[in-house]
């Protein structure tokens, strides 16, 4: 698995971290409320250190962490950008964009 961050979104990434730099980023598949596991929302989160089952994902900046159970709902190859318009994140791959909405959230 491949994820790309692209210039924006890694200086919004370096703006909403500031100097907790040791924070690690998850990609968080989200079930609650959704009424179905196959129905989640991906989020991108700050955490203080993944958990024993995360798989880490080496990127073109700060590693990502996924949560190994979830990995079917991801893409081999995503970006994760930044859009001014809507101020947020998205989640894109080359087949779709998983995420236009995408949340960002400290722990």
């Amino acid at each position: 698995m491949n994820i790309k961050f692209t210039n924006k979104a890694k200086e919004k990434i370096r703006e909403k971290l500031g100097e907790n730099d040791d924070e690690q980023l998850k990609l968080v598949y989200d079930t609650i409320g959704c009424g179905c596991v196959n129905d989640g929302v991906i989020y991108l989160a700050a955490v203080h250190h993944a958990e024993p089952d995360d798989i880490e994902i080496k990127t073109n900046d700060k590693t990502v962490y996924i949560e190994a159970q979830f990995q079917i709902y991801y893409e081999e190859d995503m970006t994760i950008d930044y859009s001014e318009t809507y101020q947020c994140f998205q989640l894109k791959s080359p087949n779709q964009i998983i995420n236009p909405r995408m949340k960002f959230v400290k722990s």
